[in-house]
């Protein structure tokens, strides 16, 4: 058994995203720190804390701040949720409301367009890939994958948002009104979209992430001094 302490927790995935529906699973997503010193620094890692059995999935704090540094959006989604948040600590208020240090405005551009570039393979199923069971069946019954649609367009959108405003969306339906409502209708009745249409849609988002990031007014550099003062706030009181 690991001995770990979780700071931070709330629900990820469809539900943070304001796309939640009956059949949507309960994606418990967080932080956590390790509390024994060989795991602190010492040679051996513990980076992940899986339970499958309850889609319950956290990353070591160290791990969480890497992400960050590559752009990674389930890491940025865990700084900017507000919502949905099962468990805050004063660890994760520290980082959490001084996430700006941690954010790094081309990285994140690269990022969410590496994504969409990749979904949009997926979509018709034309990807070196293996397909999962749900993408297969959605393919040959609406000619398309209908939830790789919608993380694409989540994702350009999200990205568009945090350039025009320094602000990264996570419930999409909430904070993205004329998008949100059509990513769930997407997601609620694939069978009323034109997979061609999407594609255009797609293709249109991704050339105005480029705009809007050219065009930003703010540019966030990751911050590595500060990460360190953040390892060191949260893990001193096991540093004995």
């Amino acid at each position: 058994m690991q001995k770990i302490e979780k700071i931070f927790s709330y629900l990820g995935g469809s539900h943070a995203y304001g796309l939640n529906n009956a059949e949507s699973d309960r994606d418990e997503r967080g932080i956590f720190i390790n509390t024994e010193l060989s795991k602190i620094y010492g040679l051996e890692t513990h980076e992940h804390q899986e339970e499958r059995a309850t889609d319950t999935f956290y990353f070591e704090l160290r791990k969480f701040l890497r992400l960050l540094q590559k752009g990674n959006t389930q890491a940025l989604e865990a700084l900017f949720t507000k919502e949905n948040i099962l468990l805050e600590t004063k660890q994760s208020e520290f980082i959490r409301e001084n996430k700006k240090h941690l954010l790094d405005s081309e990285t994140v551009y690269k990022t969410l367009r590496g994504y969409a570039q990749g979904e949009k393979h997926i979509i018709t199923g034309q990807t070196h890939g293996k397909l999962g069971e749900k993408r297969k069946q959605a393919i040959e019954k609406y000619g398309y994958s209908y939830r790789n649609a919608v993380h694409a367009i989540r994702l350009l959108r999200c990205g568009i948002i945090f350039f025009e405003t320094d602000e990264y969306p996570v419930n999409i339906v909430k904070d993205d009104k004329e998008f949100g409502v059509l990513t769930k209708n997407i997601k609620n009745n694939p069978q009323d979209h034109n997979v061609n249409t999407l594609l255009s849609l797609i293709a249109e988002l991704e050339v105005k992430l480029t705009n809007t990031f050219n065009s930003r007014s703010v540019n966030h550099i990751f911050n590595m001094d500060y990460a360190v003062e953040i390892c060191h706030f949260c893990y001193k009181d096991y540093l004995s």
